[in-house]
């Protein structure tokens, strides 16, 4: 919101709306992702890929610091 606010503040609204979006958009591909490692690998696997789905994200943080704090 920062960015959009100090560089394209003509595109404040749509950049407000992206939020709510991103999170229905995480909450859909967590939820398919866990029910998928729920039906084919176990019960016991769930926190292994939810482990895993923390390290990408925390990576993509980082990345799009770098990108765009440089």
């Amino acid at each position: 919101m920062e960015i959009a606010e100090q560089k394209y503040p003509q595109s404040l609204v749509l950049a407000s709306s992206f939020d709510s979006i991103f999170s229905n958009v995480g909450v859909a591909i967590g939820s398919a992702a866990g029910g998928y490692t729920v039906n084919t690998l176990g019960l016991g696997y769930l926190g292994l890929i939810g482990g895993i789905f923390s390290v990408l994200a925390i990576s993509v943080l980082l990345i799009l610091n770098k990108v765009y704090f440089q």
